[in-house]
C-alpha cells in the first residue's frame, strides 16, 4: 500500500501516514507504560509527528506548520534513523514503530513539498520561496516557535514538577538514557553535575539547529532530497537485514553448543 500511495497525490500518503504512525504511537503508549518507559512519549520525535499530523489534518494551508514540519522531520528526525539504528523488524512492534515514526513523517513532508498535485497544502500554494531574510525568518521562526514551546514544557514538567516522581519510581527518560550513554554523558557532565539538565537542553537544541540548517538544501533541490529519503529508508531495511542475520546466527550457534553439550553428557553416561 505504501508503494502505491507514494506514487499518487501527496495528500493520500499524508493521511495514510497520520493513521499509520498514530496507530503505532497509541500502541506504543500502552507498551511503554507497562515497562515504565512512558516518559519517552513526550520526547522530541513525538512532537514532530504531532506537528506533521496537525499540518496534514488541521492546518494544511499554514506556512508555519509546513516549515516546522519539513525542517524538523527531514533534518533531526530523519538523522535519528542512523544514530539510533532504527530497524525494520516486523516481529517487533517496538523496533518497527521506532523506524516508522522517524522515517514516515519525513517522507510525508517531502511528498507534500514536491508532489502536491492537487494544491492541497501550503507549500504548493506559496511555491518555492526565494532564499533571503524573509525565507530565513519563516524557516527558523516557525521551528523556534514550536520547538521552543516544547522545550519549555519539557524542562518544567520533567525536570521540575515530576523529577522526584521519576527518580522515586525508577522511571526512564531520554535524559537518563543520555546520561548513561558514553557517547553523550561526557559532554553533559562537562560543566559539572549541577548543569547536566541545562546541557542536555543545549546539546539537543544545537543538534536541531544544525540539521534544520542542512535541511534547507532539501527544500530547494529535489534530487538531493530524494537521495536523502531513499538513503534513510534503505538504511532502516539494511539494519533490519543485519539484525535478522545476527539473530539467527546467534540462535544457530546456541543450538550447536547445546547439541555439543548433549553429546558430551551422552558419552559420559556410556563411559
Amino acid at each position: 500500500m505504501t508503494a502505491v500511495l507514494v506514487t499518487k497525490d501527496a495528500k493520500y500518503y499524508a493521511y495514510y501516514n497520520v493513521f499509520l504512525t498514530w496507530s503505532l504511537i497509541m500502541h506504543r503508549g500502552y507498551e511503554f507504560y507497562m515497562k515504565g518507559w512512558h516518559f519517552y512519549m513526550v520526547d522530541f520525535c513525538y512532537l514532530v509527528n504531532f506537528i506533521v499530523a496537525c499540518h496534514v489534518v488541521v492546518f494544511p494551508k499554514s506556512e508555519i506548520m509546513f516549515f516546522a514540519g519539513f525542517a524538523l522531520s527531514l533534518g533531526p528526525i530523519f538523522n535519528s534513523v542512523s544514530y539510533y539504528r532504527n530497524t525494520l523488524a516486523f516481529h517487533s512492534t517496538e523496533k518497527t514503530t521506532s523506524l516508522f515514526i522517524h522515517s514516515s513523517p519525513p517522507l510525508t513532508m517531502f511528498l507534500i513539498h514536491w508532489h502536491d498535485r492537487s494544491n492541497h497544502f501550503a507549500s504548493s500554494n506559496m511555491g518555492i520561496q526565494e532564499y533571503g531574510p524573509i525565507f530565513l525568518a519563516k524557516w527558523y521562526g516557525s521551528v523556534i516557535a514550536l520547538y521552543g514551546a516544547w522545550v519549555v514544557c519539557y524542562y518544567i514538567v520533567l525536570f521540575k514538577i515530576l523529577r522526584g516522581h521519576i527518580v522515586k519510581n525508577n522511571y526512564d527518560t531520554l535524559y537518563d538514557h543520555a546520561m548513561a550513554d558514553s557517547r553523550t554523558s561526557r559532554e553533559l557532565r562537562s560543566r559539572g553535575e549541577k548543569w547536566t539538565k541545562f546541557m542536555f537542553i543545549w546539546v539537543h537544541f544545537r543538534y536541531v539547529l544544525q540539521f534544520i540548517t542542512m535541511t534547507q538544501i532539501f527544500y530547494y533541490f529535489y534530487w538531493v532530497g530524494l537521495v536523502w529519503v531513499i538513503y534513510n529508508h534503505a538504511l532502516g531495511i539494511y539494519f533490519g537485514a543485519t539484525y535478522y542475520i545476527n539473530y539467527h546466527s546467534e540462535r544457530y550457534e546456541k543450538n550447536l553448543f547445546s547439541m555439543g553439550r548433549m553429546k558430551e553428557k551422552a558419552k559420559e553416561k556410556t563411559n
